[in-house]
């Protein structure tokens, strides 16, 4: 459309036509920048307009939707999708720069899901998985394995010299994990810190037999979210 309009007002109207013309370079210089993109800190959501960054502890799925937006005067399409990123602080960043067939759109989701939240090969439907319900019963297992992990070292404070190190890295654990827990969820942040901190108790060669249990069944639960 820039360019018919260059066409056709280049003699009559060169500022009109030279403004078209500046109008069409710059939209398809946006549009090579369009889509989500992951920098290990925040997902950057370039749309035709606008540039929005999202934290990754602000990141609580990304959705997969009926795409709704201009070229279908924004009805629900049933052939093509676009992205949602679903945040705790603010309302959904809707991606119309996203549109593409539903098996696209998925397969992007399930990636962005991996790279931010660690959900490799989490499914966006709800009817094979990633329901609240799911949510809820990890929740659950999430729960049991702190008690077993504070079973297993008790506090500092009861610990011999030996064994205080190895306690209160148990104790960070818990607390980075007991924090990001809510009731139908988990933050981002206490999933990584508490991955990272399992693995660093793990490499500790003065762990109990129940202690290594205890931490290994903490981080395969952790790995689930």
């Amino acid at each position: 459309m820039c360019a018919l309009a260059v066409g056709l007002e280049a003699g009559a109207a060169p500022i009109a036509a030279s403004l078209a013309g500046a109008l069409g370079v710059a939209l398809l210089v946006r549009m090579v920048l369009m889509g989500v993109s992951w920098d290990g800190r925040e997902l950057r959501c370039v749309s035709w307009l606008v540039t929005r960054r999202v934290p990754a502890d602000d990141v609580t799925a990304v959705r997969v939707v009926g795409y709704s937006g201009f070229a279908n005067r924004f009805s629900e399409s049933r052939m093509l999708s676009m992205l949602v990123v679903e945040r705790v602080s603010a309302r959904p960043v809707v991606l119309r720069g996203t549109i593409a067939r539903a098996a696209t759109a998925k397969a992007a989701a399930r990636d962005i899901e991996g790279a931010v939240l660690g959900r490799v090969g989490a499914a966006q439907d709800a009817s094979l998985k990633g329901t609240r319900a799911d949510a809820r019963a990890l929740v659950r297992e999430t729960q049991a394995a702190l008690a077993a992990v504070d079973r297993a070292f008790g506090s500092p404070a009861d610990a011999t010299d030996a064994h205080f190190e190895a306690a209160v890295e148990a104790d960070t654990l818990q607390a980075a994990v007991a924090g990001g827990l809510r009731r139908d969820g988990m933050g981002t942040s206490g999933v990584l810190f508490g991955k990272e901190s399992c693995r660093e108790l793990l490499r500790r060669t003065d762990l109990r037999p129940p202690q290594r249990e205890a931490v290994a069944r903490m981080l395969s639960v952790l790995e689930r979210w």
